[in-house]
This record gives C-alpha cells, sequence and structure tokens, in this order.
C-alpha cells in the first residue's frame, strides 16, 4: 500500500521529470529549427560558389577622381571584403545604373567651382538583379562631354560639335571605369573652359561606351547657368589661344592624350601631317586597342599578344597584330607599327600596290576624310548632286566627303571647292577627328 505522504512524494518526483523532458524537447526543437534556418540561408544565397549575400550589398563606397594624366586616385570605404567571382559569369554592363550617391545630388551633376571651373560627378552601381548572383567586375570607357549652349543662330560662337538647338560639345574627358559587383562608385573631376560672350548655360553628358552597345549607358546632368567667374584657363598651347578656331578641339584632344605637340611646347596647327600620325591620331581619339608585342604566329595559328593602354581609355574589340607586320616599310619596331596595323585591321586604312604604306608622306583631305568616316562608324550616303565642285559623283572619296559634311564633321572653301588632293593640316584633322570621335543627341 502506497500512503498520502508516498503518493505526494512520487507526484513531485514525476512532475519534475516531465518538466525536464519537456525542457529538452523545447531545446532541440530550437537548435533543429536554427539549423534548419542555417542550412535555408546557405541554399538561398549560395547557389553559385562565393556568392554574396543580400547583407552584402550596398556597402560600398568607391570615389574615383581622375586626372588629366589618367592617373586616378580611388579611395575605398568598405565593410566587409568583397567576394570574387569564380563562376565564370561573363561581364557586360546591362547591371549598371545611374544612382543618386544621396538624396540631394543627382546621378550625374555639374556645379560652379569658385574659381569658375566645373565640378562633375558622375554615380553608378553594378548590382545584379538576384542577390545569388555573384555579378562581375566591369571595366569599359567613359566619355564625358561638357556641352554649351550659345544664343544665337546654330548657337554661333561655341566652337565644336554642334548637336541642334544652340548646344555644342565644346570639350570631352575620357577614362576608364572600373565598377565592381554591388559597388557604388562615383568618377568626378573639373572642366576649365572660358566661355564666349553669348554662352548662357551648360551642362554635362557622361556616357559608358561597352562592347555590347545595347547595353551602353549615357545620361545627361541638368542645366547649370553660366558660373559667374569666366575662369581664364591657359592655352595648353602658346601658338593655339583662345581666339584660334582649332582651341577647343585641340584642347579637348590634347586633354584625352589622344595628340600632343613639340619639344618646344607649340603645337604648330598649320603644318601638314603624316600618314602614319594620323593613324595613330584616329586609334586614339576612337579607342581602338592595340596589340604592341606579338609573337609570330605558330603552327596551331594562335598568337600571343600584351594589350597597349592609350590614355586610359579602352576599345571594345582586341587585334590581333602580325608580327612581321602587313607592310614593307613598317617594321615592327617602327613608332607607328601598332596604330598601324590596328588601323589596318579595322579596315580604316591600306597601303599601295608595291607593298608599302609610306608612314611620312603627308595625309591629304580626302584621305583624312575617309578615314575618320569609317572610325567612326558613319553611314555613307550618296547623293545625286555633288556639293563640291571638285568633288565628283565617280570621286573615290566622294561618299566619304559628302557623309562627313552631311555630319558637320568637315567644311569646304567659300569658293565650293573642297581640295580632296591637297595636304591637310595638324589644326584641321584635329577639329575634323574631335567633331567625329565625340557624338551626343539633342535627346535628355
Amino acid at each position: 500500500m502506497i500512503n498520502k505522504r508516498q503518493r505526494f512524494t512520487l507526484s513531485k518526483q514525476y512532475a519534475v521529470i516531465i518538466c525536464l523532458f519537456l525542457l529538452v524537447g523545447l531545446a532541440l526543437a530550437t537548435l533543429l529549427s536554427a539549423s534548419g534556418a542555417s542550412a535555408s540561408g546557405r541554399t538561398a544565397t549560395n547557389s553559385g560558389p562565393g556568392a554574396p549575400t543580400a547583407a552584402d550589398s550596398d556597402t560600398f563606397t568607391v570615389t574615383v577622381t581622375p586626372t588629366h594624366t589618367n592617373t586616378p586616385m580611388v579611395s575605398i570605404t568598405s565593410t566587409r571584403t568583397p567576394t570574387p567571382n569564380t563562376t565564370g559569369t561573363p561581364c557586360t554592363d546591362c547591371y549598371v545604373k545611374f544612382v543618386k550617391p544621396n538624396p540631394h545630388q543627382e546621378e550625374v551633376s555639374l556645379s560652379c567651382n569658385p574659381d569658375g571651373t566645373l565640378h562633375w560627378t558622375a554615380t553608378m552601381n553594378n548590382k545584379p538583379d538576384h542577390d545569388n548572383d555573384p555579378g562581375c567586375t566591369l571595366v569599359a570607357p567613359y566619355r564625358v562631354s561638357l556641352q554649351v549652349h550659345c544664343t544665337g543662330t546654330d548657337g554661333a560662337g561655341c566652337v565644336g560639335a554642334a548637336h541642334g538647338d544652340g548646344w555644342t560639345t565644346v570639350q570631352v574627358q575620357r577614362g576608364a571605369a572600373t565598377l565592381p559587383p554591388r559597388q557604388t562608385v562615383t568618377f568626378q573631376d573639373d572642366f576649365c573652359y572660358h566661355w564666349p560672350s553669348n554662352a548662357d548655360k551648360v551642362r554635362i553628358e557622361f556616357a559608358l561606351d561597352s562592347a555590347r552597345h545595347e547595353c551602353s549607358k549615357k545620361k545627361k546632368s541638368r542645366d547649370v547657368s553660366i558660373c559667374p567667374v569666366n575662369p581664364p584657363c591657359p592655352p595648353e598651347f602658346p601658338d593655339v589661344t583662345a581666339d584660334s578656331p582649332f582651341y577647343t578641339v585641340i584642347s579637348g584632344l590634347s586633354m584625352s592624350g589622344v595628340i600632343s605637340g613639340y619639344a618646344d611646347g607649340t603645337f604648330k596647327p598649320g603644318k601638314p601631317l603624316y600618314r602614319g600620325q594620323l593613324a595613330k591620331i584616329v586609334v586614339l581619339a576612337f579607342g581602338i586597342p592595340v596589340q604592341a608585342s606579338v609573337d609570330k604566329r605558330s603552327a596551331g595559328g594562335t598568337a600571343q599578344a600584351s594589350q597597349v593602354s592609350m590614355g586610359g581609355y579602352f576599345g571594345d574589340i582586341l587585334v590581333q597584330v602580325n608580327k612581321d607586320g602587313h607592310f614593307n616599310d613598317v617594321p615592327a619596331d617602327h613608332p607607328y607599327y601598332a596604330y598601324i596595323e590596328a588601323a589596318f585591321f579595322r579596315g580604316l586604312i591600306d597601303g599601295y600596290a608595291d607593298g608599302s604604306f609610306r608612314p611620312y608622306n603627308d595625309v591629304t583631305r580626302g584621305q583624312v576624310a575617309k578615314i575618320v568616316v569609317q572610325a567612326a562608324g558613319l553611314k555613307l550616303i550618296h547623293p545625286g548632286t555633288p556639293g563640291f565642285k571638285d568633288v565628283p559623283a565617280n570621286s573615290p572619296f566622294y561618299d566619304y566627303i559628302e557623309t562627313a559634311f552631311a555630319n558637320g564633321i568637315l567644311s569646304g572653301y567659300p569658293d565650293n571647292m573642297f581640295k580632296p588632293d591637297a595636304g591637310a593640316t595638324r589644326g584641321q584633322i584635329a577639329k575634323i577627328t574631335y567633331l567625329a570621335s565625340s557624338p551626343s543627341d539633342d535627346g535628355r
């Protein structure tokens, strides 16, 4: 028989045992739940090796400040170490978007510095659409066009590439954009431009030029009134002053690293230009990459090459250059060899029947029109009536000259002559190349 005291003691013991079982069960349930959540998290965010989690997004700010010497300074503020892409996913800029760096600043902005120069910024983010996409670092060339609006007929007074409604591109800066995945990158620099008297407002266009043109991005800033201070902006070359018709174009190409002057600091815009020099200018202006160090082709038809940087600006097609070259007077150690070969592979130039290129021959106005129109990728036109008296419809340069003229890239002489066989000067070639390589549109 069990008395009341014993029953009470057993009841307490059973209660303690039951409580212990309940506590153990609760602990096991908690552990299983945490383990399941962790496993679920790995499945959602690590479908590819090294995939970042959703919490990792947008935790970087990178500010890149390029200089006119194309030596960018980069400061990075981050909260984690970025995970490299190990999936082999090809890089495109289809994920790249313009973003506001803060609620009070536009994606692409322009403002006046106290000294009258202009400060521009452009902010982009390379964020894949899905959190389980590791993304990839995009490297692509960018172009920043300073556009000035002038009052009067066709914006007269603003010397540069005219785009309608009085807007004219007067300066261009170029560089290479590096956009790591899930990072916000701000590019910034300054323009110095001495305003003509009839200029009333200014803007910039930031354009990212991708090898996949359907993914290229561009955006204009808001219009900004002319700064209260008109900066003096001393000329880069003493023989190309602010009142020169070539001042803007020569300054713009020089700033982009496309052209340079002589040892005495001058540019000599009236001197003729060699064929080899033209090849170099066109390759640099249009961002055509070159391969400078190439071994002879093996039996398998392959070649090893190293890319040459061109003023910090890279194009979208790699060119395989045969070490033996294509012209008997342009050996591999020639100063213009790489540029001539790159232009040849793009179909921009050819040589003479004897296999020579004659790099030190003066280039003619007709030859310049053909090369620049091809480099710009303009659609050829063939008007029924010639625009110049000395360029008939059966001229080998007819379509190129008419196309360039229709696009505002070149003009003729007051007597309605073009003089296609006349030598082209350094200033003329700078202007034609600048106008053709600095495209813009009239839309926002």
